[in-house]
C-alpha cells in the first residue's frame, strides 16, 4: 500500500517537470548569421555541423 503514494508522487514531479516547456521565448531568436557562417566554414572544411541547441541572439535590453 505504500507503493500507491510514492507512484503518485514521482507522477506529479514528472508532470510538473514536463509542463514548465522548452523555454524560449520571442525575444531569443535563432542567430541565423551565425549559424550561416559555421555552417560555411564546416562545409570548406568538409565537416558537418549537427546543432543541439542552435545560438541565440541576446535580448538587447529596452528602457
Amino acid at each position: 500500500m505504500k507503493r500507491i503514494p510514492v507512484l503518485l508522487a514521482a507522477t506529479a514531479i514528472v508532470s510538473g517537470c514536463a509542463a514548465l516547456g522548452s523555454g524560449s521565448t520571442a525575444e531569443s531568436e535563432i542567430d541565423s548569421a551565425y549559424v550561416a557562417a559555421v555552417e560555411s566554414a564546416a562545409k570548406r572544411f568538409g565537416t558537418q555541423v549537427i546543432w543541439v541547441n542552435y545560438p541565440r541572439k541576446s535580448a538587447s535590453p529596452t528602457r
